[in-house]
């Protein structure tokens, strides 16, 4: 069995670098358009250093949730090196193949199936949960102004409910995982887990990466505007804010992989207010470019950390064996 899952890894892993450059051909002409200088170069390296910043906060918060629900403190680096692989898995079709590809990484380093979905559960519903409030905060004060003849975006009221949800579905989502799953499969596929909700303490914690992870990705827009375009208008908090209304909407788009086209279609939209039209569209392909690249670098790093984080120096306990 792990022989056929090693092999299965080794095969998703070319097909996910294929793709990979795949998108990145698609994005490659961005590079020829633009004149470069030691500015726009400064700012295209330092637009990628904090995208590997933003995703190692998605990955702080991810460890403190597993450290959370298992009861015992894991390795940091096994939770990175996992996260920083499967990011790679979100430009396939279907939009859940970095969801699977996590789990089964995660089965080699003995975290326990059924807390991993839990926790992946958790943090993607924290995640809406997040951007939904900035989302909503934007879109209360100045909606009508950047956002005004989207189709795309949703009500008001239904980002105040996505926030309830973030509430109330733990619950549901426990039942789920405990009591549901383990009638389709095996006990030994998912793990005979007892799994507790975290406490506040864990979501704040979490809550606050997450917020982070939204403002680091709203810093790269001004950065790329002031550094590539030269254009310096625009505040952080709109910013943020627009680019959390984008990223929610493309996140819930059914098969959209990535969010590719309905997040680039916002955030042009939106942005166009701010600056030009033309700067408006440089720079939202300019950032689809930093994501792309920051998740090739991020992937050779997770790639690297998987050999420090070995599997028989995971942490384990006695929950987790079943």
């Amino acid at each position: 069995m792990k022989n056929q899952l090693t092999r299965l890894g080794y095969i998703l892993t070319i097909v996910l670098v294929l793709w990979f450059i795949k998108n990145l051909h698609a994005n490659a002409d961005i590079l020829s358009k633009i004149v470069w200088s030691w500015p726009v170069a400064l700012s295209l390296v330092f637009s990628l250093l904090l995208y590997f910043i933003s995703v190692l906060a998605i990955a702080t918060a991810w460890n403190i949730l597993l450290n959370s629900l298992r009861k015992v403190k894991g390795q940091f680096l096994i939770s990175v090196s996992i996260l920083t692989i499967t990011q790679f898995g979100k430009y396939l079709p279907g939009n859940i193949a970095h969801h699977l590809g996590r789990v089964m990484l995660a089965k080699k380093y003995n975290l326990g199936t059924s807390i991993v979905i839990f926790s992946m559960m958790l943090e993607n519903l924290w995640l809406i949960g997040a951007s939904s409030l900035v989302s909503l905060f934007v879109l209360i004060n100045v909606g009508d102004a950047y956002f005004k003849g989207l189709p795309e975006i949703p009500e008001s009221a239904v980002f105040v409910f996505i926030i309830l949800g973030v509430l109330i579905f733990p619950y549901a989502m426990r039942f789920i995982v405990k009591d549901i799953l383990p009638k389709w499969t095996s006990l030994d596929a998912l793990g005979n887990t007892k799994i507790d909700l975290p406490g506040f303490y864990v979501l704040w914690q979490c809550l606050f990466l997450y917020f982070l992870y939204y403002f680091l990705l709203g810093s790269i827009v001004l950065i790329v505007a002031d550094g590539i375009f030269e254009s310096t208008e625009g505040d952080l908090f709109l910013i943020t804010g627009i680019f959390s209304v984008a990223w929610v909407v493309g996140f819930i788009t059914p098969g959209a992989p990535a969010g590719l086209g309905i997040r680039e279609v916002i955030l042009v939209t939106a942005l166009t207010p701010i600056y030009s039209s033309d700067i408006a569209v440089g720079i939202t392909a300019m950032l689809r470019l930093v994501t792309v690249l920051g998740d090739g670098v991020v992937f050779l790093i997770g790639l690297g950390l998987a050999r420090l984080a070995l599997p028989d120096t995971a942490v384990t306990s006695d929950c987790d064996r079943g």
